[in-house]
């Protein structure tokens, strides 16, 4: 009988052939062992030249378009020359990729991340926010109300006031009319409280074809249209100078009234360090106006309107090219808004299963009724 040249090639011939006989179905063998397409394939290998090429295409996007580049606590070109030698030891892309979150974590920005092939997120930086929010706690509060969860949004109503939440603002599932009909509703109200605390969502609902999208370039316009009785700048947007996105934007955003009535009744909007983004914006607008009232806690201080650039095999990189300043310059990035009003909470707001932030705040609206 001729000996076998290639032992392990004999060996997995016949280990195949004994799955075969023995019926194992999808490759799988006895004591739960499955036969993967790619087990007996190389790992994959990288070409150094190209991992070198895509980190200076990746370091040169951020450093030409990123809205924050100005104010990060990092010099970007220390950055270059701190982490591009490390690509010498860098044996597969999955290391790679580690290498540019690293490199792009440092400029603590949770807007910041990479987007694989499958339309999933890796965030470069993550924020633990001491929120004053539960939401246990606030479902056990909202059911001694009349409300109505609408998904993204929702009402409650009591004798004297109106309470809206908003968990995110977007318009491609936001129904206008609906919403003007909820708001009718509260019409006679002497006030309302606009519950943002939830509202806090990094990288994806705020990205720069959405916001295009609206003609406003701010995902909540038609919430804030209704509070407005005449035209009024609400924040300076901001990109790299010299960039496409600077040529894009308007010197400040402003917007006019819709609707056949406004609500000018006291307003506050309730905000915590779980506010951020497109909430943190409706907030910094909102403020604007001499009716509304900021109360609750500091917001996040994250605000950028991303964009999506390709670096290869399918993934790529997003970060903000659009930022925000509040109408007197001060920025909110990094900043965060301060309320006007600070509603002190701790662990023991929430002790006894309620939602004691939300409680202090409609007891302080209630005390404030009218307008000034």
């Amino acid at each position: 009988m001729p000996r076998c040249r290639k032992p392990v090639l004999c060996w997995l011939v016949a280990l195949l052939l004994v799955a075969a006989l023995f019926g194992c179905e999808e490759s799988e063998l006895g004591g739960g062992v499955v036969l993967s397409p790619d087990l007996f394939e190389p790992p994959e290998t990288v070409d150094p030249g190209v991992l070198r090429a895509t980190f200076d295409s990746v370091w040169a996007k951020v450093n030409d378009s990123y809205a924050h580049i100005d104010k990060a606590p990092v010099s970007w070109e220390q950055m270059r020359d701190t982490y591009r030698p490390r690509i010498d030891a860098i044996s597969s892309t999955d290391s790679f990729r580690g290498l540019l979150l690293e490199m792009l974590g440092e400029l603590a920005d949770e807007n910041i991340a990479l987007i694989d092939s499958a339309g999933e997120l890796h965030p470069a930086f993550t924020r633990e926010p001491d929120v004053n929010w539960r939401e246990p706690e606030w479902f056990n509060s909202m059911d001694e109300f009349q409300w109505s969860d609408r998904g993204d949004w929702g009402i409650a109503s009591e004798e004297t006031f109106g309470y809206l939440f908003f968990r995110k603002f977007n318009p491609a599932t936001f129904d206008r009319g609906e919403f003007d009909a909820v708001l009718d509703t509260l019409r006679n109200k002497q006030g309302i409280l606009i519950d943002v605390r939830m509202n806090g969502h990094p990288v994806r609902p705020l990205t720069y074809p959405a916001v295009t999208a609206t003609g406003d370039l701010i995902l909540s316009s038609d919430v804030i249209r209704r509070f407005l009785n005449n035209r009024q700048d609400l924040l300076f947007p901001r990109a790299r100078a010299g960039t496409f996105y600077e040529e894009e934007l308007p010197d400040t955003l402003s917007l006019n009234p819709r609707g056949t009535w406004q609500f000018d009744q006291r307003v506050a909007v309730l905000t915590g360090e779980g506010t951020s983004n497109a909430g943190e914006l409706f907030a910094a607008a909102m403020g604007v106006l001499e009716n509304v009232t900021v109360l609750g806690d500091h917001t996040a201080g994250s605000v950028g309107v991303t964009e999506q650039f390709p670096i290869g095999g399918g993934w790529s990189v997003t970060f903000p090219v659009v930022t925000f300043d509040r109408i007197d310059e001060s920025a909110i990035q990094g900043a965060g808004l301060d309320p006007d009003v600070e509603l002190p909470w701790s662990s023991t707001s929430f002790a006894n299963g309620t939602d004691g932030v939300l409680l202090d705040a409609l007891n302080w609206l209630s005390g404030q009724s009218g307008p000034e």
